[in-house]
Formats: structure tokens, C-alpha cells, sequence
């Protein structure tokens, strides 16, 4: 599946405090800060092609608190791999997950939380249609794996359920309207040899 989104990430680091006086509390900042300053080296576990969009600038946004947080979004398309079980196709119901955490670092080192807890984290958007499937929801939760290390890895479930109408118009009448005119042939005489 390929999804397009804005992937946000916040985090604090206290070298980039600045003072309680300044009449600023965020300072937006250019992007190019970025090569500057630590940043998460957060990978797409079962992501199998990414891209950041770059028209006509990268499309990033790093904003600084007076605190130290940083907030750095930006606008990608992911494609993923999900499983799917096709046992009750067409009125199947699936879960294709998305998981990511960080490449190289592990759990002492970098902790991946949801910031908005596990409910508000993923915010679809309120028009979005799918010509054949529906979004039941979007669950999240974390999980540790054991690649070099414990590493925490953040999952978001995209629970989808099948059009039954769609496949039904697309798929079961024109195979039934095929089974049906080759029926016909057994009601021609057995004599008709070149109209059966």
C-alpha cells in the first residue's frame, strides 16, 4: 500500500535552549539547520520505497522551543508491505501495519513514544475515499525488537474493510452473466453443430 503523509517528530535537546527573556517562545528555523544538529535516524521497517516530496523546496518544517523541543516535519510517500489474508475475498476485513523506530540506535540510547498517546497520534484526513476499501480505523501501539539490541519500534495498524459492492459489479456479475450464456449452448439442437 502507499500512503502520503506528514510524518512528524519532536524531541528535546537542552544544548538548544535559548533564554526566558527572549520575547520568542518557537523560533522557526531553515531547514538546512538540519545537518547542524542531532535528528533521529528514524527508518520505515517494512517500508519498501520512500520519498520526501521536493517541490520547489524540501518539503521539512524544524521549529525550536524556547525549551530545548524540537518539532521537525515532513511531507513523504511511503509504500509498504502488508500481509494480506484473502480467506474471505471479498468481505475481508485487513490490518496492514506500518512500523518504524530507530536504525541504529537501541532502546538505552533513543525511546520512541506516541506524543498524543495512542489515540489522537495518526490523523486522517476527513475527505479521504478509497475506491475499494474502507478505513475502520488506525490502532497504534509499540513493540520492542531484538535486531542489535532492544529497540523500541512504534506500529500503526490501518484497518481496512473490502467494498463488497465494487468487486461484486466488477468481478461476480460479469462471471455470472459469462456462466449463464454458456448455458445456452445446451439448449441448441444437437444437429446446430456451428451455432453451438
Amino acid at each position: 500500500y502507499q500512503l502520503d503523509c506528514y510524518f512528524r517528530q519532536s524531541w528535546v535537546d537542552t544544548r538548544l535552549m535559548f533564554r526566558n527573556d527572549s520575547p520568542l517562545r518557537t523560533l522557526n528555523v531553515s531547514v538546512y539547520v538540519l545537518e547542524k544538529i542531532w535528528k533521529p535516524d528514524t527508518s520505515f521497517f517494512n517500508g519498501r520505497r520512500s520519498h520526501l516530496h521536493t517541490v520547489t523546496t524540501p518539503n521539512k518544517l524544524l521549529r525550536i522551543n524556547r525549551d530545548g523541543r524540537i518539532l521537525y516535519s515532513m511531507r513523504l510517500t511511503i509504500k509498504a508491505s502488508c500481509p494480506m489474508h484473502l480467506q474471505n475475498f471479498p468481505m475481508d476485513t485487513q490490518s496492514c501495519p506500518l512500523k518504524f523506530g530507530s536504525h541504529g540506535y537501541t532502546s538505552s540510547d533513543v525511546q520512541y513514544v506516541w506524543t498524543n498517546g495512542r489515540n489522537d497520534s495518526i490523523k486522517l484526513a476527513s475527505d479521504m475515499q478509497m475506491s475499494q476499501f474502507d478505513i475502520l480505523g488506525s490502532p497504534v501501539h509499540n513493540e520492542t525488537e531484538f535486531k542489535f539490541g532492544a529497540c523500541t519500534v512504534l506500529v500503526a495498524n490501518f484497518v481496512l474493510r473490502r467494498h463488497m459492492g465494487y468487486f461484486l459489479i466488477n468481478l461476480y456479475v460479469p462471471c455470472s452473466l459469462l456462466v449463464i450464456i454458456s448455458w445456452v449452448g445446451f439448449w441448441i439442437n444437437r444437429e446446430a453443430t456451428a451455432d453451438r
